[in-house]
Protein backbone atom coordinates (compact mmCIF):
# COMPACT_ATOMS: atom_id res chain seq x y z
CA UNK A 1 0.00 0.00 0.00
CA UNK A 2 3.24 2.25 1.10
CA UNK A 3 4.64 1.88 -2.47
CA UNK A 4 1.60 2.37 -4.47
CA UNK A 5 0.79 5.79 -2.62
CA UNK A 6 4.36 7.14 -3.29
CA UNK A 7 4.16 5.80 -6.60
CA UNK A 8 1.10 8.23 -6.84
CA UNK A 9 2.45 11.18 -5.34
CA UNK A 10 5.52 10.33 -7.48
CA UNK A 11 3.08 11.28 -10.36
CA UNK A 12 2.49 14.25 -8.79
CA UNK A 13 -1.28 12.45 -8.14
CA UNK A 14 -2.74 12.24 -4.77
CA UNK A 15 -5.56 9.47 -3.57
CA UNK A 16 -7.99 12.10 -3.44
CA UNK A 17 -7.06 13.58 -7.14
CA UNK A 18 -7.09 10.04 -7.97
CA UNK A 19 -10.83 9.42 -6.59
CA UNK A 20 -12.09 12.86 -8.37
CA UNK A 21 -10.88 12.17 -11.63
CA UNK A 22 -11.99 8.76 -12.03
CA UNK A 23 -15.63 9.76 -10.62
CA UNK A 24 -15.40 12.74 -13.38
CA UNK A 25 -14.56 10.01 -15.92
CA UNK A 26 -17.15 7.88 -15.17
CA UNK A 27 -19.95 10.77 -15.27
CA UNK A 28 -18.57 11.84 -18.61
CA UNK A 29 -19.28 8.45 -19.53
CA UNK A 30 -22.90 7.90 -18.56
CA UNK A 31 -23.68 11.57 -20.06
CA UNK A 32 -22.27 10.05 -23.71
CA UNK A 33 -24.83 9.46 -25.99
CA UNK A 34 -26.73 6.39 -26.33
CA UNK A 35 -27.15 6.62 -30.22
CA UNK A 36 -23.75 7.02 -32.27
CA UNK A 37 -23.80 7.77 -35.79
CA UNK A 38 -23.45 3.72 -36.48
CA UNK A 39 -26.34 3.14 -34.93
CA UNK A 40 -28.46 6.04 -36.38
CA UNK A 41 -27.19 5.79 -39.62
CA UNK A 42 -27.03 2.25 -39.69
CA UNK A 43 -25.90 0.62 -43.48
CA UNK A 44 -26.91 3.46 -45.03
CA UNK A 45 -24.83 4.89 -48.45
CA UNK A 46 -23.54 8.15 -47.49
CA UNK A 47 -24.52 9.59 -50.56
CA UNK A 48 -28.22 9.37 -50.15
CA UNK A 49 -28.22 10.78 -46.57
CA UNK A 50 -26.04 14.10 -48.26
CA UNK A 51 -28.99 13.98 -50.76
CA UNK A 52 -31.67 13.86 -48.11
CA UNK A 53 -30.04 16.89 -46.71
CA UNK A 54 -29.58 19.06 -49.26
CA UNK A 55 -33.40 18.23 -50.49
CA UNK A 56 -34.70 19.29 -47.42
CA UNK A 57 -32.83 22.79 -47.43
CA UNK A 58 -33.67 22.90 -51.21
CA UNK A 59 -37.17 23.03 -50.03
CA UNK A 60 -36.69 25.26 -47.12
CA UNK A 61 -34.86 27.64 -49.61
CA UNK A 62 -37.35 27.90 -52.44
CA UNK A 63 -40.28 28.05 -49.48
CA UNK A 64 -38.63 31.14 -47.68
CA UNK A 65 -37.75 32.89 -51.26
CA UNK A 66 -41.79 32.47 -52.44
CA UNK A 67 -42.74 34.08 -49.21
CA UNK A 68 -40.22 36.69 -49.35
CA UNK A 69 -42.26 36.89 -52.85
CA UNK A 70 -45.61 37.56 -51.04
CA UNK A 71 -47.13 34.25 -51.26
CA UNK A 72 -48.29 32.84 -47.83
CA UNK A 73 -46.57 29.49 -46.48
CA UNK A 74 -50.26 27.47 -46.63
CA UNK A 75 -53.18 28.77 -48.34
CA UNK A 76 -56.72 27.54 -46.75
CA UNK A 77 -59.96 28.04 -49.02
CA UNK A 78 -63.61 27.61 -47.97
CA UNK A 79 -64.57 24.93 -45.45
CA UNK A 80 -60.74 25.09 -44.18
CA UNK A 81 -59.56 22.57 -47.38
CA UNK A 82 -56.31 23.18 -48.33
CA UNK A 83 -55.22 24.86 -51.38
CA UNK A 84 -52.26 23.73 -53.26
CA UNK A 85 -50.78 27.48 -53.96
CA UNK A 86 -49.32 28.06 -50.82
CA UNK A 87 -44.87 28.41 -50.46
CA UNK A 88 -45.12 24.93 -48.63
CA UNK A 89 -46.80 23.16 -50.99
CA UNK A 90 -45.06 24.66 -54.66
CA UNK A 91 -41.67 24.01 -52.83
CA UNK A 92 -40.01 20.50 -53.83
CA UNK A 93 -41.49 17.58 -51.45
CA UNK A 94 -40.03 17.09 -48.10
CA UNK A 95 -37.92 13.75 -47.84
CA UNK A 96 -38.95 11.44 -45.81
CA UNK A 97 -36.07 12.28 -42.76
CA UNK A 98 -35.64 8.60 -41.16
CA UNK A 99 -31.95 7.73 -41.81
CA UNK A 100 -31.74 4.31 -43.96
CA UNK A 101 -35.08 5.16 -45.51
CA UNK A 102 -36.35 5.84 -49.09
CA UNK A 103 -36.33 9.53 -49.60
CA UNK A 104 -39.98 9.08 -51.40
CA UNK A 105 -41.84 6.40 -51.95
CA UNK A 106 -41.72 4.42 -55.14
CA UNK A 107 -42.74 6.41 -58.16
CA UNK A 108 -42.31 9.60 -56.70
CA UNK A 109 -39.92 12.59 -56.23
CA UNK A 110 -39.61 16.01 -54.87
CA UNK A 111 -41.61 17.84 -58.19
CA UNK A 112 -44.03 14.96 -58.12
CA UNK A 113 -46.43 17.01 -57.06
CA UNK A 114 -46.26 19.54 -59.90
CA UNK A 115 -46.39 16.57 -62.19
CA UNK A 116 -50.19 15.68 -60.60
CA UNK A 117 -51.44 19.29 -61.04
CA UNK A 118 -50.02 19.38 -64.34
CA UNK A 119 -51.77 16.11 -65.35
CA UNK A 120 -55.36 16.59 -67.58
CA UNK A 121 -58.13 14.05 -68.47
CA UNK A 122 -57.56 11.28 -70.29
CA UNK A 123 -60.05 8.42 -69.66
CA UNK A 124 -62.55 10.27 -72.58
CA UNK A 125 -63.89 6.61 -73.41
CA UNK A 126 -65.22 3.39 -72.10
CA UNK A 127 -62.14 1.60 -73.71
CA UNK A 128 -59.74 4.35 -71.23
CA UNK A 129 -62.10 3.22 -68.29
CA UNK A 130 -61.95 -0.47 -68.63
CA UNK A 131 -57.71 -0.30 -69.15
CA UNK A 132 -57.97 1.61 -65.85
CA UNK A 133 -59.92 -0.85 -63.80
CA UNK A 134 -57.92 -3.96 -65.53
CA UNK A 135 -54.49 -2.42 -63.96
CA UNK A 136 -53.15 -3.01 -60.17
CA UNK A 137 -54.40 -0.40 -58.41
CA UNK A 138 -52.01 1.99 -56.00
CA UNK A 139 -53.67 3.91 -53.71
CA UNK A 140 -51.67 7.28 -52.45
CA UNK A 141 -52.19 10.37 -50.42
CA UNK A 142 -49.71 12.18 -51.96
CA UNK A 143 -52.55 14.39 -53.69
CA UNK A 144 -55.39 14.13 -51.29
CA UNK A 145 -55.54 17.83 -51.58
CA UNK A 146 -56.36 17.65 -55.18
CA UNK A 147 -58.53 14.89 -54.70
CA UNK A 148 -60.18 16.40 -52.15
CA UNK A 149 -61.21 19.67 -54.28
CA UNK A 150 -62.27 17.27 -57.07
CA UNK A 151 -64.57 15.48 -54.77
CA UNK A 152 -66.27 18.95 -54.09
CA UNK A 153 -66.36 19.95 -57.79
CA UNK A 154 -67.98 16.94 -58.60
CA UNK A 155 -70.98 16.93 -55.46
CA UNK A 156 -71.28 20.63 -56.90
CA UNK A 157 -72.10 19.65 -60.72
CA UNK A 158 -74.26 16.37 -59.58
CA UNK A 159 -76.13 19.08 -57.38
CA UNK A 160 -76.41 20.77 -60.49
CA UNK A 161 -77.84 17.88 -62.44
CA UNK A 162 -80.11 16.78 -59.60
CA UNK A 163 -82.02 19.97 -59.52
CA UNK A 164 -81.93 20.24 -63.27
CA UNK A 165 -83.48 16.23 -63.22
CA UNK A 166 -85.67 16.73 -59.77
CA UNK A 167 -83.68 14.09 -58.35
CA UNK A 168 -82.32 15.67 -55.32
CA UNK A 169 -83.62 13.16 -53.04
CA UNK A 170 -81.13 10.77 -54.16
CA UNK A 171 -77.95 12.97 -53.61
CA UNK A 172 -75.10 12.50 -52.82
CA UNK A 173 -74.05 9.93 -55.44
CA UNK A 174 -77.22 9.89 -57.56
CA UNK A 175 -77.49 7.63 -60.69
CA UNK A 176 -77.42 10.44 -63.37
CA UNK A 177 -77.65 8.46 -66.19
CA UNK A 178 -80.59 6.69 -65.34
CA UNK A 179 -82.40 9.96 -64.90
CA UNK A 180 -81.49 11.16 -68.57
CA UNK A 181 -81.57 7.63 -70.21
CA UNK A 182 -83.65 5.26 -68.39
CA UNK A 183 -82.35 1.47 -68.74
CA UNK A 184 -79.10 2.45 -69.67
CA UNK A 185 -76.22 -0.49 -68.31
CA UNK A 186 -73.73 -0.53 -69.84
CA UNK A 187 -71.50 -1.45 -66.85
CA UNK A 188 -72.68 -5.00 -65.87
CA UNK A 189 -70.71 -6.19 -68.49
CA UNK A 190 -67.83 -5.07 -66.35
CA UNK A 191 -69.10 -6.32 -62.94
CA UNK A 192 -66.02 -8.42 -62.24
CA UNK A 193 -63.37 -5.37 -63.48
CA UNK A 194 -65.64 -3.02 -61.09
CA UNK A 195 -65.24 -5.61 -58.14
CA UNK A 196 -61.54 -6.21 -58.35
CA UNK A 197 -61.12 -2.28 -58.66
CA UNK A 198 -63.29 -0.77 -56.26
CA UNK A 199 -62.31 -0.43 -52.42
CA UNK A 200 -65.52 0.58 -51.56
CA UNK A 201 -69.65 0.21 -52.35
CA UNK A 202 -69.83 3.74 -53.20
CA UNK A 203 -66.80 3.89 -56.03
CA UNK A 204 -68.51 0.80 -57.55
CA UNK A 205 -71.61 2.84 -57.98
CA UNK A 206 -69.48 5.53 -58.89
CA UNK A 207 -67.28 3.84 -61.47
CA UNK A 208 -70.69 1.84 -62.82
CA UNK A 209 -72.11 5.31 -63.07
CA UNK A 210 -69.02 6.57 -65.09
CA UNK A 211 -69.43 3.78 -67.69
CA UNK A 212 -72.89 4.35 -68.12
CA UNK A 213 -72.00 8.29 -68.50
CA UNK A 214 -69.42 7.76 -71.23
CA UNK A 215 -71.76 5.34 -73.23
CA UNK A 216 -74.43 7.85 -73.12
CA UNK A 217 -72.49 10.27 -74.14
CA UNK A 218 -71.29 8.44 -77.30
CA UNK A 219 -74.99 7.73 -78.04
CA UNK A 220 -77.05 10.32 -77.17
CA UNK A 221 -74.52 12.98 -77.28
CA UNK A 222 -76.80 15.99 -78.63
CA UNK A 223 -79.36 15.64 -75.89
CA UNK A 224 -76.50 15.52 -73.04
CA UNK A 225 -75.19 18.88 -74.69
CA UNK A 226 -78.90 20.55 -74.46
CA UNK A 227 -78.96 20.08 -71.10
CA UNK A 228 -75.60 22.89 -70.91
CA UNK A 229 -74.38 21.63 -67.60
CA UNK A 230 -70.47 20.73 -66.83
CA UNK A 231 -69.47 17.03 -67.48
CA UNK A 232 -70.76 15.56 -63.85
CA UNK A 233 -68.31 12.55 -63.68
CA UNK A 234 -65.12 13.88 -65.21
CA UNK A 235 -63.57 15.39 -61.53
CA UNK A 236 -64.71 11.52 -60.41
CA UNK A 237 -62.04 9.95 -62.61
CA UNK A 238 -59.50 12.96 -62.57
CA UNK A 239 -59.70 11.39 -58.75
CA UNK A 240 -59.21 7.56 -59.79
CA UNK A 241 -56.03 9.31 -62.24
CA UNK A 242 -54.69 10.13 -59.21
CA UNK A 243 -54.57 7.16 -57.32
CA UNK A 244 -57.51 8.87 -54.86
CA UNK A 245 -59.78 6.50 -52.78
CA UNK A 246 -63.47 7.75 -51.20
CA UNK A 247 -65.66 6.03 -49.07
CA UNK A 248 -69.47 6.89 -47.45
CA UNK A 249 -70.27 6.93 -44.37
CA UNK A 250 -73.93 7.75 -42.89
CA UNK A 251 -74.94 8.82 -46.46
CA UNK A 252 -73.81 12.53 -46.58
CA UNK A 253 -70.01 12.21 -45.40
CA UNK A 254 -67.75 11.62 -48.11
CA UNK A 255 -63.93 10.52 -46.79
CA UNK A 256 -61.20 11.21 -49.66
CA UNK A 257 -57.71 9.57 -48.77
CA UNK A 258 -59.40 9.59 -44.69
CA UNK A 259 -60.51 13.67 -45.07
CA UNK A 260 -63.92 14.10 -44.72
CA UNK A 261 -66.65 16.24 -46.61
CA UNK A 262 -70.19 16.67 -45.78
CA UNK A 263 -71.76 16.50 -48.73
CA UNK A 264 -75.06 18.28 -47.60
CA UNK A 265 -73.36 21.53 -47.14
CA UNK A 266 -71.53 21.75 -50.98
CA UNK A 267 -75.18 20.55 -52.15
CA UNK A 268 -77.70 22.44 -50.29
CA UNK A 269 -75.81 25.81 -50.84
CA UNK A 270 -74.75 28.12 -53.76
CA UNK A 271 -74.00 26.01 -56.98
CA UNK A 272 -72.30 28.73 -59.22
CA UNK A 273 -68.53 28.94 -58.16
CA UNK A 274 -66.69 25.91 -59.24
CA UNK A 275 -63.84 24.43 -56.91
CA UNK A 276 -61.93 23.55 -59.88
CA UNK A 277 -60.98 24.88 -63.02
Amino acid sequence: MRNGRMARRWRGISPTTTRRRVSWRRCRIRRRPTVTPTTAWGDCSPHSELERVQLLFSHEYIEHSLMKNGLPYREFGPGGIELPTGAHNLAPRIPNLQPGTKLYPSGLGPWSHWKLAQRTIMLETIDDVVKLLRQPRQVTAVSTSVCVDLMREFLRREALWARRLSIEAALPFANIPSAVVPGVDSATQYAADLSSYACSIVEYESLSNILNWLSIKRTHSSEVVNYGLPDPYAPLVQIFEFNGTFTREHRVYVDVNHQGIHAGVIQNGPLDIAFVD
